[in-house]
């Protein structure tokens, strides 16, 4: 019965991507800093298999700014819906590889129908990556700006999706990367 409500979910559910693009605009977002951010934390142990129902959209990370999308998902192992915040995503370098590549969530695309994840606590190596990804380096002045935001306080944020009531809903949260075996783009 739980795979059935989770497929059903998934069909209702991920619609919301499209509307909501990679390139939505703040005006479709509550931006809320991570530090306010109230949740009950689930306990979610890496490597556990998760089913993405939901994808709130994203936006792109500025400066010392990182910005936390939500993915309503299904954890496979005990049939919970939790929320996950992530501003890193990864996929296998060759699927079914341990090396992985890192990437920002405004790549998850729900139409690409990669809908299987592993959820993976945050390392120190990851928040690492995660850090010098806020600034995109194009030429040597932004060399410059990636070094001056480097060495600002990253401040982190959650991105609410206002125009679709699932990411209100009071699902556990959990804080980490979700680990694509496919590529979801």
């Amino acid at each position: 019965m739980r795979i059935i409500l989770s497929a059903l979910a998934a069909v209702l559910f991920l619609p919301c991507c499209k509307d909501h693009p990679q390139s939505s605009s703040a005006d479709d977002f509550s931006i809320i800093p991570m530090k306010e951010y109230k949740y009950d934390s689930a306990d979610i142990k890496s490597g556990t298999p998760i089913g993405i129902l939901a994808f709130s959209g994203s936006k792109t990370n500025e400066g010392s700014s990182v910005y936390y999308p939500q993915f309503i998902v299904v954890n496979r192992m005990t049939g919970d819906t939790l929320r996950i915040l992530t501003a890193l995503i990864a996929v296998d370098s060759v699927p079914g590889s341990d090396p992985e590549v890192f990437t920002s969530p405004t790549q998850f695309d729900g139409n690409a129908h990669v809908l299987d994840a592993v959820f993976e606590k945050l390392s120190s190596e990851q928040d690492d990556i995660m850090e010098v990804m806020t600034t995109s380096i194009k030429n040597d002045d932004d060399v410059k700006k990636a070094n001056r935001a480097l060495q600002e306080p990253r401040q982190d944020f959650v991105l609410v999706n206002k125009a679709a009531p699932v990411f209100m809903c009071p699902y556990k949260t959990a804080v980490g990367v979700l680990r694509f075996h496919k590529q979801p783009w």
